[in-house]
């Protein structure tokens, strides 16, 4: 007998196939063993003697349900049936699940009013009499026909057992007879055993009538029930409709509310077109006069060049030129005074005097620039650098030398406003932070844009402003591997703009602006710090052999006497994790703002998230000529965007190369259930349609009630009533992948869920890109050596300690310290004491195993824990011995098999190609979403057999040949990361981050970390910034304190 065909309770007999299939049971153990109904999906099983029957009015679980009970903890109500039988994250149970994934989304049913109706077929239907039913109602129905009408198989159960009873008693009574025939003895029987026979008939029917009573008293109970079960279903139908009804009626409200809204909205932009149109009618004649203007100045700068001779100083001599050569009515003064207004009207705000709001301002960056806007002081303004022309002269500039030096003044502007943006600036218009520091400057700019933005009346206090803040950056980027002393920014400036210069000054060193990162006054030499990392390193000796003794300004002099002073504190602040965020708060409060910095990291390397293998190509490279210039990131791996990004100041300030990835998205597919590419069209076809439904949610965002939706039941209703998705899918109504346009599709969404780093059900239909308008809109790139080559560079000087685990942050201290507690990897405690702490803890961290924080930390924040998610992504990276794949391409996609389950769309979706940057036929293959999870629990042998299983069905089995080296990732598992980044949940929003960045414990207590930027989360860049930002707070808090 074949092995799972026995019957599992009693093991002897053979499963029935008309009775047991679904429990496992032999007819047998049908008949004796009781029938009960799970209370989670409702559904009616047998208990089997290993299971004792539970006492009345206690839950019982079906198999399956105990088994997914035991696995997700206990079932809460499905949103679409009722049934108290979803588990884990699902918001629906497994059978509304599939039943939407074959048969499409719901309606309502016609017998109970739920909203758990499927469309089975017409044949389905035709069996409940044409109607549409839930689950519960057609076993309800099946249950009433077998009870009424008996089944196919020849009537009830009961009446069956009848026919048997009757078929052994006319079998008995025919054997008795026959023998009596043959025997002659059995005529001579006594009359007592005829009599005792009657007797036993007699009390057999008997037992029959009382048999049947009670089968007519059960029905009679059974009957009740259902009647109060239907009276029920009909309460429940009839409010369902009243909350309907007027529900309607408050969207129908609100219809009308958005259609006057609209109306109003209309006229007011029929107001602003026309108002344009007058604009763009005076626009050619204000380029003509431009032209005009740079032609002429253009023709003198030609002449004057011919004629200008320069000192060994670069000043111009007047005998420079020979007057004679210049025609007779040539004009000197008055071609140059031209060649400045051609500078200066080429970029003017507003030349035809319109008035632009503040938002269209800074997304165009129309500002005045400084020296080249007309004032009463002439043609440059005021002059914020000592000496040139005017200052101090005793008659007029020399006309070329004039020119000299408005040549000077325009290069160094396009040097200034590069700078500017650079630092993620805008050039001239104030930051947010800016506004907080520099209130009036605030205040002076949003009147200058209320005024309409003109250009004469911009406010000379700010072009200050922007000029000497400008200049400061300028010098800071011409030269970042060195630190940018006051002296050296003071220098040439008038002194009336000292005093402003000091200011911006302090406010960009404090803000990390300045002075950041890697540069020669970050490291200190001959320190050795325990963690900290070699600093003969090859990376690391060009900037430490220009190496420079920092300025001693007046607060240092005195932090370092204060801490002699007083020796009960271990350091000025403990930072809690050597990640990116905490190294960068640790390098800026140590390197450049002079205070004492301990490091605890819980692992045995620095980095946090970012993991670089260099150890993957020795098989490949084993003369290591690859190994010291090459490593694969396992976690991190990305720059996202290069300008006004910190993490690219880094990279250049340690002589680093980047690879610029391409943007493009011709990325190509690889289809595995026809084993093709995917063809272009048809993938511009899904791509169109996947943009236009993310487009589409934007609207929903408007709707009150999309708060605390998930962003994935809003997709795949808005797809699947596309025509575009009716027409790649033949009219599907779920997201399997049938076609080649379904697969096509869910590929872009699992891109979706790598960036989200979750299932995109989970995250938040309202918030999920709430960051999209701080984007640095710049190309990425990847760090051939890895992302630890900045990280081990940055621990260089500082003190470090790797191995120690935090289990304890108290700020109960009676001197408002704070006092930090870290177990060693050999159990050991230390007590640390510290002024402030800075916690860079994952949110993973803080979510499952935080320290204990004494006092507890306050609502807002443990809410904002606890609402927002942290995601996941893993990797598998393969080191081949040759590459087969295309070699153009920085990477391409899989396509995999989702005919049975859409969820494994993310499986090893995307494959990057780092033979373009590492000289090594490596690739990396990300799993995304659902399949991200699932890798967790797979081996590495069955993840990498599939891989090649699925570059081999497209490339050929003769073409892949077997990998040198494997790696992979298992980011959820690891105890100091658990996952990768964050996400916004479905009931978290952007205050939930700005809670989880705010310090507590009266600003002793400060947090930092990608998961506290609301601008770059899930992001390096953010984890930089967060750090720039901790350690500016923690500065100005511990220069207040005496």
């Amino acid at each position: 007998m074949p092995a799972g065909s026995t019957c599992r309770n009693c093991g002897l007999h053979p499963v029935s196939r008309e009775f047991g299939r679904s429990d496992q049971l032999c007819v047998e153990c049908v008949r004796v063993l009781p029938r009960l109904e799970c209370t989670a999906c409702r559904q009616g099983f047998r208990q089997v003697k290993s299971t004792p029957t539970p006492p009345p009015g206690t839950p019982t679980l079906c198999r399956e349900c105990t088994y997914l009970a035991g696995l997700h903890g206990p079932p809460h109500p499905c949103v679409t049936c009722t049934c108290v039988a979803a588990f884990g994250v699902n918001s629906e149970c497994a059978r509304c699940i599939a039943a939407r994934e074959k048969y499409g989304l719901p309606r309502q049913c016609e017998r109970c009013g739920n909203g758990a109706a499927f469309d089975r077929g017409d044949e389905a239907r035709a069996k409940l009499g044409g109607s549409f039913m839930c689950f519960l109602c057609i076993q309800h129905v099946k249950r009433e026909t077998r009870r009424q009408g008996g089944d196919e198989n020849g009537g009830s159960r009961a009446s069956r057992g009848r026919d048997r009873d009757a078929d052994k008693r006319r079998r008995s009574s025919s054997q008795s007879s026959s023998k009596g025939n043959s025997s002659s003895s059995s005529s001579a029987q006594p009359a007592a055993k005829k009599s005792r026979s009657g007797h036993d008939d007699a009390s057999e029917v008997r037992a029959l009538v009382l048999k049947v009573k009670k089968r007519e008293a059960e029905l009679a109970r059974q009957t009740e029930e259902m009647d109060s079960e239907i009276a029920e279903m009909v309460k429940r139908k009839d409010d369902l409709v009243a909350s309907m009804t007027a529900e309607i009626g408050a969207l129908d409200l609100d219809r009308s509310r958005f259609l006057e809204q609209i109306q109003k909205r209309t006229v007011e932009l029929d107001g602003l077109r026309a108002q344009v149109e007058a604009l763009e009618a005076q626009i050619p004649e204000r380029e003509r006069e431009r032209d005009e203007a740079r032609e002429e100045a253009h023709e003198v700068e030609l002449r004057v060049s011919a004629h200008a001779k320069t000192t060994p100083k670069g000043a111009v001599a007047r005998s420079a030129y020979d007057e004679s050569l210049l025609p007779p009515d040539f004009d000197l003064e008055a071609a140059v005074a031209a060649m400045g207004k051609a500078r200066a009207g080429g970029r003017l705000p507003n030349a035809a005097g319109s008035r632009m709001s503040r938002k269209a301002l800074r997304a165009n960056r129309i500002v005045p620039y400084l020296v080249s806007t007309p004032t009463k002081g002439g043609a440059h303004g005021r002059r914020v650098r000592s000496g040139g022309f005017g200052t101090g002269s005793a008659g007029p500039m020399d006309p070329l030398l004039q020119a000299q030096v408005e040549e000077d003044e325009e290069r160094e502007r396009v040097e200034e406003r590069d700078a500017a943006i650079a630092a993620n600036l805008l050039p001239y218009a104030l930051s947010k932070r800016e506004k907080e520091l520099f209130a009036s400057y605030g205040r002076m700019e949003d009147k200058w844009v209320a005024a309409g933005g003109e250009s004469s009346e911009y406010p000379e206090e700010l072009r200050v402003f922007f000029s000497v803040r400008n200049h400061i950056l300028r010098l800071w980027h011409t030269n970042m591997k060195r630190r940018l002393t006051l002296a050296e920014a003071e220098r040439d400036i008038a002194d009336e703009f000292l005093g402003v210069l000091r200011h911006v000054f302090a406010y960009l060193r404090r803000d990390s602006l300045i002075n950041f990162g890697l540069f020669d006054g970050g490291y200190i030499a001959g320190v050795h710090k325990r963690g900290g990392v070699d600093p003969s390193q090859e990376a690391l000796q060009g900037l430490v052999a220009e190496q420079q003794v920092e300025e001693e300004d007046e607060w240092r002099v005195a932090n370092r006497e204060r801490r002699k002073a007083d020796s009960s504190f271990d350091a000025d602040v403990v930072v809690v994790g050597g990640g990116f965020a905490g190294l960068t708060a640790a390098r800026q409060l140590y390197g450049s703002m002079g205070h004492s910095v301990i490091v605890l990291e819980a692992r045995d390397r620095t980095g946090g998230r970012t993991l670089t293998d260099r150890s993957i190509v020795s098989e490949f490279d084993p003369d290591n000529d690859l190994d010291d210039n090459f490593g694969v990131d396992l976690g991190a791996s990305i720059i996202t965007g290069t300008r006004g990004n910190p993490v690219s100041l880094l990279v250049k300030q340690l002589g680093l190369k980047m690879h610029i990835l391409e943007r493009t998205q011709d990325v190509p597919l690889l289809d595995d259930a026809d084993a093709s590419f995917v063809d272009k069209a048809t993938d511009e076809e899904t791509h169109m349609l996947f943009n236009s439904a993310l487009e589409a949610t934007a609207k929903l965002k408007e709707n009150p009630s999309s708060e605390g939706m998930g962003l994935g039941p809003a997709m795949t209703s808005l797809v699947l009533q596309d025509d575009k998705w009716k027409a790649l899918t033949d009219g599907s109504t779920s997201l399997r992948g049938e076609t080649v346009g379904a697969r096509s599709l869910l590929w872009h969404w699992a891109n979706l869920e790598y960036a989200a780093a979750t299932d995109l059900e989970r995250i938040s239909l309202r918030h999920w890109d709430q960051d999209d308008e701080w984007d640095l809109g710049s190309e990425h790139a990847l760090i051939p050596k890895g992302y630890n080559a900045i990280t081990d560079a940055m621990a260089v000087g500082l003190d470090v300690r790797l191995g120690h685990e935090v289990v304890r942050v108290d700020t109960t201290t009676p001197d408002e310290g704070v006092v930090v507690v870290a177990k060693t990897a050999d159990g050991e405690e230390r007590r640390l004491k510290a002024r402030c702490c800075i916690v860079t803890l994952p949110l993973g961290v803080l979510k499952e195993s935080p320290p204990d924080f004494v006092p507890s930390l306050p609502t807002a924040k443990t809410r904002a824990i606890e609402r927002m998610g942290f995601g996941l992504i893993n990797k598998v990276v393969v080191l081949f011995p040759t590459q087969f794949w295309p070699a153009d391409d920085d990477c391409f996609g899989r396509i995999v098999d989702t005919s049975e389950s859409p969820t494994r769309r993310g499986t090893m979706y995307i494959h990057w190609n780092l033979a373009r940057c590492a000289n090594a036929p490596i690739l990396v293959s990300i799993s995304s979403g659902v399949s991200a999870e699932v890798q967790e629990t797979r081996t590495d042998e069955d993840l990498v057999e599939e891989l090649l299983d699925h570059l081999r069905l497209h490339f050929g089995m003769d073409a892949v040949p077997d990998p040198l080296a494997t790696r992979v990732t298992r980011w959820k598992s690891e105890r100091y990361s658990r996952g990768t980044y964050s996400y916004l949940g479905k009931d978290a929003t952007p205050a939930d981050i700005e809670a989880l960045r705010e310090p507590c414990s009266e600003d002793r207590l400060h947090f930092a970390g990608e998961a506290t930027s609301r601008e770059y989360p899930a992001t390096t860049t953010g984890a930089v910034f967060s750090g720039m930002r901790a350690a500016a707070s923690v500065d100005a808090l511990l220069k207040r304190i005496p």
